[in-house]
């Protein structure tokens, strides 16, 4: 007998249902999906909210899109405590990752059973057939029982292990929503993929997956795309065809490997990262023939540097196309690790992106041909997230960044600046910055901040920067300031702000020292 059928299951499931059914009638079906996620499971809130919009319990309104109202139901329901907040953003509090309590789970799952509307088949209770139009599927997926399950709406997977390769999906042309991130020795999807016409989320994150069939060129209503962390290294050309695109995570091959086309209105995050997935650019020139290595190399035998050259100046181009077309982005992260970050043709068009609110580059930006911040004018004008990772800009970046008027968060990370003198002069510079992070800034020495600078700062955090001596001393006014995070920091840094500099900090109610011998401060 399952504890839920003894009596003081029943009674604790009677209490809860107290609020289950206090619930209005359209949140209810948000409760019971959460309830999908195996158990002590931290989940992502915006991963949950691209399920939520793929599977069509959000209307569609005029003046907020799909994602901003289910933001609302998820607040909604953190309020209610069905759900519990793991992580929120320290600048402007959004819910990044959330967690359901043991017993709500399970009371969810047997609500959702009992109503029909979610079925959980895990390696301990592998049902022979599936009656719900949406199943999820722990550890492990019995093939027989997906393919004699034609009526599936959605096919959630959590860390399942394949026995049969792909023959799971054969059969499932009706499918919204097919989650597999994580599941191990997924190498290939079947052709009849492109079958499934009505879907809408894709997730193939972090699998083994080296390619994907030409067919997914048919999927015209897919919203969500996301093969980060896999081996794939080639799009459809016809893939940028699809309008119906909201977010796509796709690595900077594939990206390059289709021509940007069509109308992208509707696309919201487009994360374009170079992946280290055991191929190398001249591996995958034998392998694909891609076409922009043919059109800007003419020798018979490509070097390394060729290519590579090749490889930025038809980023260059793709990238410029994209920004033109796609002018309600909302989030755009460029993750190319060391390579050169074209700054000239990005801040030409990002002035025009007026819904983008999160910018990320990773790697070095060059603009006018030099290694340093573009001016505030070329920033997107509602830019409130900007992450900044190995631009090594050669001047201090701070006075162009504090004239953004809506910057809410700023992080520097792994030489992103290469000097040693970084100051915030401005007086009411950073006027809505309230999450400031300097992780890796090595070769920062001084730091200076100005009386009335920073006037909303409420977290700061500086990591690795080894070198810096002390903290700035402008430090004492930024009377906001409610948690200060030191993390990996010189002996002497750490010191001083024990002792000689414990002034600048004293108004901070939470300081927090990440020391192997913080004992010897005590």
């Amino acid at each position: 007998m399952n504890w839920e059928d003894g009596p003081d299951g029943k009674k604790c499931f009677n209490i809860l249902g107290l609020s289950y059914n206090d619930l209005p009638y359209l949140l209810k079906p948000y409760f019971l999906y959460i309830a999908a996620f195996p158990e002590d499971s931290i989940i992502s809130a915006s991963k949950l909210v691209r399920l939520w919009v793929a599977e069509g319990f959000i209307p569609e309104e005029q003046r907020r899109t799909m994602e901003e109202i289910a933001r609302v139901w998820l607040d909604n329901l953190v309020q209610r405590c069905m759900i519990q907040v793991v992580e929120r953003s320290k600048a402007g509090g959004q819910v990044k990752s959330i967690r359901i309590h043991d017993l709500l789970r399970e009371f969810g799952q047997s609500e959702a059973r009992r109503d029909g509307f979610l079925q959980i088949c895990s390696s301990d209770n592998m049902a022979v057939s599936i009656w719900s139009h949406r199943a999820a599927f722990h550890n492990r997926i019995n093939d027989e029982v997906a393919v004699s399950s034609p009526h599936l709406r959605t096919l959630l997977g959590f860390n399942l292990i394949l026995t049969n390769g792909r023959r799971f999906l054969n059969g499932l042309n009706l499918l919204r929503v097919l989650d597999l991130e994580g599941t191990r020795d997924l190498k290939e999807l079947p052709k009849q993929i492109g079958s499934m016409i009505h879907l809408r989320y894709l997730g193939l994150r972090n699998t083994s997956l080296k390619r994907l069939p030409s067919s997914i060129r048919h999927l015209l209503n897919l919203q969500t795309l996301d093969v980060s962390g896999t081996y794939i290294y080639w799009l459809p050309k016809s893939f940028w065809k699809i309008r119906t695109l909201r977010h796509v995570y796709i690595n900077l091959y594939m990206f390059l490997s289709a021509p940007i086309g069509g109308d992208h209105k509707n696309l919201q995050t487009l994360q374009i990262e170079e992946s280290e997935f055991g191929l190398d650019a001249m591996d995958i020139v034998r392998l694909r023939g891609i076409r922009f290595i043919k059109k800007s190399v003419t020798t018979p035998s490509f070097t390394m540097e060729e290519i590579h050259k090749a490889v930025d100046r038809m980023f260059e181009e793709s990238l410029e196309k994209a920004l033109k077309q796609m002018d309600n982005l909302v989030s755009l992260s460029l993750i190319l690790l060391e390579r050169i970050i074209p700054g000239d043709v990005l801040f030409a068009q990002t002035p025009n992106l007026y819904q983008l609110r999160s910018l990320t580059l990773w790697g070095r930006l060059l603009l006018k041909q030099q290694q340093q911040c573009p001016d505030s004018s070329q920033f997107p004008p509602n830019l409130t997230k900007l992450v900044l990772i190995h631009s090594e800009f050669e001047q201090d970046p701070m006075p162009v960044l504090d004239k953004l008027p809506n910057l809410r968060l700023l992080q520097l990370n792994a030489y992103a600046y290469k000097g040693k003198s970084m100051s915030c002069s401005s007086t009411r510079g950073f006027p809505q910055l309230q999450q400031l992070v300097l992780f890796g800034v090595h070769s920062l020495e001084e730091w200076r901040v100005k009386a009335g600078a920073m006037p909303s700062l409420t977290h700061l955090t500086i990591a690795k920067c080894e070198k810096l001596k002390m903290l700035p001393e402008g430090l004492q006014h930024v009377t906001t300031l409610r948690e200060l995070d030191l993390r990996d920091m010189s002996y002497e840094f750490n010191k001083r702000v024990r002792n000689e500099d414990a002034y600048k900090v004293r108004h901070i109610p939470s300081i927090h020292f990440d020391l192997p011998n913080e004992i010897e401060f005590m």
